[in-house]
């Protein structure tokens, strides 16, 4: 359990008025350390002067474009603002460096992100302070080490790091005083991970600095490193978000099936589901089978307050979303002027509202409403994710009025247990897949260009400006072989052409790829004479994918055969190598259970009421077959055109 940090006295004010009090004492501190002395202190030594606007609007943009890890009404965010500090400590006055740190974060805040008055202060007065204090730290310590080579970099660490230590104080204590609660775990994993950003943007900015200090016409090239660290703190919080979502639909699942009675389980789920979506307000709302029985309706709130199932008349809304077939998001501010008068008369502001479908009927509503926080309200993202959650709820709530026997029910809960650790797992084994592929891959060369640019650095020291150049025009080049792989990455997880052009010219581009990348000889054919359904253009696309890959890895094929088409009602996807085959028996597992990949494999094609099969023998190639059937028979194509790739 997280230990937390509570005081009763704190309740005697609100959480805004105990801020207003932390922004009074900040300015406080930051006038008085501005006016007693920052203005009297000397600016460092260097080649030239960066102007305070270009700084300020640096500044701006990093605010522009932050991380947020969300923890109930508050977000710590993180950005690259450390490199314009790191550039205003070398090469602006200290006085200049906090009026531009100011000024862009006031504007950046103000304008667009459009904060609150209340946190708009807060982070002002913040990031001044920590500016000022680099900019003390940063003074004192370069008259002693120097302001250039390595004593430069010492100092320029240093200052960082007070102002990290400054951040990772009082951002906790705002929240603290916000909430009157703060869990301890959470202040450790935020702080680690804010160290660990801002260290690696300083590494970066001295990188800066020291090309600045020699030409400032080549810093121009750091666009690509910087773009490049910005994406990949945006990947790690969204593999994380993901990550969060997938324990939560695991611990809804386990709720559900936990619970002795359906009321105690609606009400843990709904706890569960507020904290998750970090929303004021959780609420079920269960039809009857007749008009004239009014509705069933329990709720949990912000404060822990629980209302259980009780019997309500029912509103104009809860009849509208009774009768809906699909989810609605109601985003901040409520577009819809009925909708937004009639939730706003019971204090929401935004929300989202999913149906629970039984067999015939849809037998109730799932809402949540008023996101915490002024970072985002909900999104197509929690739209999704909490359409999979009423669909689970659903089933659990058919399960019990059905009163199924205790036979069928064990059979559905390990059946549904089943599928979701299958879900768990084979998207840990994507996430280790891509880790892998990243550490092998772009991790391992980026790091290799971090010691060119090493060498640069020692290049433009020693003069040798035609040498240094080369290495850049090298560093470039590999730089754009980064990014096509790593763009490379990102179309395999999920190739944009299945979306827009379908399964057909996803297969022709996937396989004109594999052969491009593994030199096997490949030929395909297809020919679709429509669009199948979304679901089944997925499944047969990961299931070509995945023997492809086999092939190229493990059967050392020299040549593929892939073929798509029609056969009678169904849609039929061969996939045929001349690899060194195996014995499908003898990657059965001793439990009786197949190897991973082909149970994947076969799940996805079973899943969606389809065939799957697969033929190989000992130095006689492998031929994979799967088979879908189509909701209408589809027209008898003339032929399948083969073309070799």
């Amino acid at each position: 359990m997280d230990q937390t940090i509570a005081s009763p006295g704190m309740r005697r004010l609100s959480g805004a008025s105990r801020v207003w009090l932390l922004n009074g004492f900040l300015a406080a501190c930051g006038l008085g350390l501005y006016f007693g002395v920052i203005r009297h202190l000397t600016p460092p030594v260097s080649p030239y002067r960066i102007p305070w606007p270009v700084i300020a609007t640096m500044y701006a943009l990093a605010e522009v474009f932050v991380v947020h890890l969300q923890f109930r009404r508050n977000a710590f965010s993180f950005s690259l603002s450390e490199i314009p500090l790191v550039l205003g400590l070398f090469f602006m006055a200290p006085d200049a460096l906090v009026l531009a740190q100011f000024a862009g974060a006031a504007v950046a805040l103000a304008l667009y992100r459009r904060q609150s008055p209340l946190k708009l202060t807060f982070n002002v007065l913040n990031f001044s302070l920590e500016a000022a204090i680099a900019a003390v730290v940063f003074n004192l310590m370069y008259g002693a080490f120097g302001a250039t080579g390595r004593g430069g970099f010492i100092c320029a660490l240093v200052a960082t790091s007070a102002s990290i230590l400054v951040g990772s104080v009082v951002v906790p204590v705002a929240v603290w005083l916000a909430e009157g609660q703060l869990p301890l775990s959470m202040v450790m994993r935020a702080f680690l991970i804010m160290f660990v950003t801002s260290i690696t943007n300083t590494f970066l900015a001295l990188i800066a600095v020291t090309i600045l200090w020699r030409d400032p016409w080549t810093a121009w090239l750091l666009v690509v490193p910087v773009a490049t660290l910005f994406l990949a703190y945006r990947a790690y919080t969204s593999e994380r978000r993901k990550h969060e979502r997938l324990e939560f639909l695991h611990e809804s699942t386990r709720i559900l099936d936990r619970s002795r009675d359906v009321e105690s389980g609606l009400t843990a789920l709904l706890a569960h589901v507020r904290e998750m979506f970090r929303s004021e307000l959780a609420e079920i709302a269960l039809f009857p089978g007749t008009e004239h029985e009014g509705i069933l309706r329990a709720t949990v709130s912000a404060d822990g307050r629980i209302e259980p199932l009780a019997r309500v008349e029912p509103t104009a809304l809860d009849r509208r979303w009774s009768a809906a077939s699909g989810p609605a998001l109601y985003r901040r501010p409520i577009a819809d002027a009925d909708v937004r008068g009639q939730l706003g008369a019971r204090g929401i502001r935004d929300a989202m509202v999913a149906p629970l479908h039984g067999e015939t009927r849809t037998v109730g509503v799932l809402l949540v409403a008023n996101r915490m926080g002024d970072v985002s309200t909900f999104d197509e993202e929690d739209l999704r994710l909490f359409e999979t959650l009423a669909n689970h709820t659903s089933v659990s709530l058919e399960n019990g009025r059905l009163e199924k026997s205790l036979a069928q029910l064990t059979e559905l809960q390990a059946q549904r247990a089943r599928l979701l650790d299958q879900a768990v797992q084979a998207a840990e084994d994507e996430r280790t897949r891509l880790a892998a592929d990243l550490h092998d891959g772009p991790i391992q060369r980026l790091s290799a260009l971090t010691y060119s640019l090493e060498r640069v650095r020692l290049r433009l020291r020693q003069g040798e400006i035609e040498s240094g150049s080369e290495i850049v025009a090298t560093l470039q080049q590999e730089m754009g072989n980064e990014i096509q792989a790593l763009r490379r990455l990102m179309v395999e997880l999920r190739p944009p052409i299945l979306d827009e052009r379908g399964l057909e010219a996803a297969l022709f581009d996937y396989v004109l790829d594999f052969q491009e990348r593994t030199g096997v000889e490949c030929e395909v054919g297809a020919e679709l004479p429509a669009r199948l359904q979304p679901v089944h253009e997925t499944i047969l696309y990961r299931l070509a994918q995945e023997a492809l890959t086999n092939a190229g890895k493990h059967a050392r094929a020299t040549r593929v055969a892939v073929t798509l088409g029609f056969d009678g009602p169904s849609v039929v996807l061969t996939v045929r190598d001349d690899g060194i085959g195996f014995d499908p028996d003898a990657v059965r597992a001793p439990s009786g259970g197949e190897h991973f990949g082909l149970a994947v494999m076969r799940e996805r094609v079973e899943m969606a009421g389809g065939n799957w099969e697969i033929q190989s023998t000992p130095g006689g190639g492998t031929l994979v077959v799967a088979s879908l059937p189509l909701d209408v028979t589809p027209p008898t194509p003339a032929g399948i055109q083969r073309v070799a790739v």
